[in-house]
């Protein structure tokens, strides 16, 4: 599991997408400070359309750090992630 400080940054990241200048304040307002991970999701509950999108874009990050650890472990697999299955 990723740690913490960048699973901050993958919220950062996320922000820096957001197009709506409102919503976006107020993501990048509940990242500052203690709690950040608790004021984010519940800033994306008034945003369920962008609250969606969040958990695609930290679905494809998880995938991605998955991945990333294997090959750095030099661990192989028994059989293909469930999401590069067709």
């Amino acid at each position: 599991m990723p740690e913490s400080d960048e699973r901050w940054q993958w919220m950062a990241d996320f922000v820096e997408t957001v197009r709506d200048e409102k919503a976006k304040r107020l993501l990048a307002a509940a990242l500052e400070g203690r709690k950040a991970f608790r004021r984010f999701k519940d800033a994306l509950l008034e945003h369920p359309a962008l609250r969606e999108r969040w958990f695609e874009f930290e679905t494809r990050r998880l995938r991605v750090a998955i991945l990333t650890w294997l090959e750095e472990n030099e661990v192989e697999p028994e059989s293909p992630p469930p999401w590069s299955a067709s």
